[in-house]
């Protein structure tokens, strides 16, 4: 469900990126089937929290 990569999120807005969280999130939140689509959204949610602090730094 989620393939995206470290540079697919650089291009993200911050508002885009706010929205895949929510989605991954949403996913987590329901039992996911399979369960390769809860690693998927874990990944996602590493990827989306390391991109925000990159933009985060000075």
């Amino acid at each position: 469900m989620f393939k995206f990569t470290r540079s697919d999120l650089a291009i993200k807005s911050n508002s885009q990126l706010s929205a895949l969280f929510m989605l991954a999130t949403e996913r987590l939140s329901v039992e996911a089937e399979p369960k390769s689509e809860a690693a998927e959204a874990n990944a996602l949610l590493a990827l989306i929290k390391a991109e925000m602090r990159r933009r985060l730094e000075p």
